[in-house]
């Protein structure tokens, strides 16, 4: 069987469609609201391939969400908090001047981590004074506040990179 399709008149067709209001406009979430979280990295840390995967379907799926009509909130929560950041701030404490931290952030904290860690895992006394550094940083002490928050800051530059990038 052939047939034949007037090109000119089904692009007509077509084109008038897509001028209607509601085209291409979904009601199936209306008045719903949800919630889709991205890749939520960890502060300090590099920005890894789950992370980017996590990042492309949350993207995904926000945009589908919004499509069909929802009021889609998007949460990228960063892992920011906990004893490993009391072991940072130990770890800067003793050598954070060795460290070129404006360079090449993520990397240098993570070599100030991985050498902390160590030096925690061989003296007891070391893992004690990181436990205090985050005991202060929950009690908002200002020195290990502005540690953290300058941690978090250079990590939030980092991974803006890589976000930028993903939305060429």
């Amino acid at each position: 069987m052939n047939f034949y399709e007037n090109n000119k008149r089904l692009a007509q067709e077509v084109l008038q469609e897509i001028q209607k209001e509601e085209y291409g406009k979904s009601k199936i979430g209306e008045n719903q609201t949800i919630l889709v979280e991205y890749s939520s990295p960890n502060i300090a840390k590099p920005f890894h391939i789950g992370h980017l995967r996590t990042t492309v379907i949350g993207a995904a799926l926000y945009n589908i969400y919004k499509y069909l009509g929802y009021n889609t909130v998007g949460i990228n929560h960063l892992g920011d908090y906990g004893t490993q950041f009391g072991k940072l701030i130990e770890g800067y404490k003793r050598w954070g001047n060795e460290y070129n931290l404006d360079e090449n952030p993520i990397e240098e904290l993570m070599k100030i981590y991985v050498r902390i860690n160590d030096l925690c895992k061989e003296d007891e006394t070391v893992l004690e004074s990181a436990r205090e550094n985050f005991r202060l940083l929950e009690e908002k002490d200002p020195y290990c506040t502005e540690l953290w928050e300058r941690f978090k800051d250079l990590s939030l530059k980092e991974f803006q990179k890589i976000y930028d990038m993903l939305r060429c």
